[in-house]
């Protein structure tokens, strides 16, 4: 066990705290793990995280700062026994106690990293014996193409499964009930087989085959778990993506291993086969709520706070160009519909995506348009750059582009420039100042021979905010983690000020007040500093 002694410098006294692992906050502020109400220390000071043998202490960019062996941390540094940790009028150093003996551990749960769960092999062949009676069963390709409600549907199916299983010449494993063993073989017929009722699930948001026999699944955003099912075999993975893409008119063959499309119901379809997948067929389904989120509702999940939404209804009333960063998974296209629904009615939004995800029920002036991969001879794409160009001709007061990834960054660009305001996007990037760095670089996919002076005062000049998501948290919540304004160039490098930045495990205003708005009159400009919960300076 490791103890943390903490010693008032002024009056000597001292306290201890348990730091043995896990992560622990440290300021004035009382949400925190260790509360130090001294002079010198800030609402929300540093971080300590450590695993029981070493320890790493991150400053939160305090004022005062954080001193480790009278050193000042610059972002994170190690910190062990015996060293001092200053912070304000207070010394922390970690003691270690003298070890004990332990009883020893229980087993530990599975975890992702372990090999694949067992699976009931001798249900798993009883189902596939099923399936052979039911392939050719002229009884069953006449209910699969006759016009019956799914009530009388599966009804039907659920006698044949039954004749099935009392036709074939194999017993019936003690794990298969009658109900489930219907239930399970309707979905394969009808549906989608061990993932039909994940699918349904409406607390599933990311449903991910790594294996036939390794489902993987996301609920609601937090982290990730193990469905205990699994397809049949390979075969049976594979003709179940083929048949959730024959709708579509897409293929997925060793000629054209990968496919990336869109279920009627929304769904994102992402599918690779052998021999680009080398352990067998991985699928991945992105499902997307029927309700798409509103500010309201990321402000009641903690996303941000109420006066950092304030700001951005601000900021989009004001038209100003925005854009959306983060990593993977971090709910960047979910931010940019609630952004971009508040958009007032009477102005047109022409939405462009790679793949249609956004949904503006409400608003009654929108039109979307979905770029089209090439067909099987290698023609006919349609692609986002050219989507965007032609955008420019539909008479938009917004355009909003799902996500820049490519050439079509420069367009975009051009659009903001050219009277276009208030249009919005998202990339990926791992901060603000790398997002501006990002935009760069895609536009000079474009291939025009700019000098990079000239792109990056185009940057500069189109784009007025970025709001930087990140996921935090042992179980990944999606949060905002800054909101930045873009000033301008001194020299050759872009000017920002964060406006809301995270301190500890909040988003908080920074005091800086933004420059947007200069473009109102003083009474207004001070009730706005109220509301986005800033001081003036």
């Amino acid at each position: 066990m490791v103890t943390l002694l903490i010693r008032d410098i002024d009056s000597g006294s001292e306290a201890t705290a348990d730091v043995s692992a896990g992560l622990v906050t440290v300021g004035s502020d009382s949400t925190n793990d260790i509360v130090l109400e001294f002079d010198g220390v800030a609402g929300h000071h540093c971080e300590i995280e450590g695993d029981g043998t070493r320890w790493i202490v991150r400053d939160y960019a305090t004022t005062s700062g954080t001193l480790v062996a009278n050193k000042r941390v610059q972002g994170e540094v190690a910190w062990r026994a015996g060293q001092e940790l200053r912070i304000g009028k207070c010394v922390l150093t970690l003691v270690e106690d003298a070890p004990e003996e332990l009883p020893a551990p229980e087993p530990e749960p599975e975890l992702l990293a372990t090999p694949r769960p067992a699976v009931d092999r001798a249900a798993v062949a009883y189902k596939a014996k099923i399936r052979e009676y039911l392939v050719d069963h002229p009884d069953v390709k006449r209910l699969i193409h006759a016009s019956l409600d799914d009530a009388k549907m599966r009804e039907s199916l659920k006698r044949l499964i039954r004749e099935a299983a009392a036709t074939i010449d194999v017993p019936r494993p003690k794990s298969l009930s009658d109900a489930s063993l219907d239930n399970e073989m309707v979905d394969e017929i009808l549906g989608l087989g061990p993932i039909e009722d994940l699918m349904r699930d409406e607390t599933i948001t990311e449903v991910m085959v790594n294996h036939w026999d390794t489902i993987l699944i996301e609920r609601a955003g937090h982290g990730i778990e193990r469905a205990e099912r699994a397809f049949l075999d390979e075969d049976h993975l594979v003709e179940t993506i083929r048949r959730m893409l024959a709708p579509l008119g897409r293929h997925l063959n060793e000629s054209s291993p990968l496919v990336d499309a869109r279920l009627k119901d929304g769904t994102r379809i992402n599918a690779v086969i052998p021999p680009v997948a080398i352990s067998g067929a991985v699928l991945t389904l992105r499902k997307f709520s029927k309700q798409p989120f509103t500010m309201e509702k990321l402000v009641g999940l903690g996303s941000l706070p109420p006066t950092a939404a304030e700001l951005l209804r601000t900021a989009v009333r004001m038209r100003l160009n925005m854009v959306v960063s983060g990593g993977t998974g971090t709910g960047k296209t979910s931010f940019l519909n609630a952004l971009a629904a508040l958009i007032p009615g009477h102005e047109r939004m022409v939405v462009i995506e790679d793949t249609h995800e956004l949904r503006f029920d409400a608003h009654p002036n929108c039109v979307y348009l979905e770029a089209r991969p090439a067909n099987l001879e290698g023609k006919n794409a349609i692609p986002i750059r050219r989507l965007v160009i032609n955008a420019l001709r539909m008479r938009p007061d917004r355009i909003i582009v799902g996500e820049c990834r490519g050439d079509e960054t420069f367009d975009m660009l051009q659009a903001m420039n050219t009277g276009h305001m208030g249009s919005m996007t998202t990339v990926h990037a791992n901060s603000p100042r790398d997002a501006l760095l990002r935009i760069e670089n895609m536009t000079l996919m474009a291939g025009y021979e700019l000098p990079a002076q000239a792109i990056r005062t185009q940057v500069v000049s189109a784009l007025n905010v970025v709001v930087q998501l990140s996921r935090c948290g042992s179980k990944g919540e999606r949060r905002v983690s800054s909101i930045a304004e873009i000033g301008g160039m001194e020299g050759s490098t872009p000017t920002m000020q964060d406006l809301y930045r995270l301190d500890g495990t909040r988003l908080v205003p920074t005091g800086a007040v933004p420059r947007f708005l200069q473009k109102v009159d003083q009474r207004e400009r001070t009730r706005l500093i109220r509301a986005f919960g800033m001081n003036q300076s």
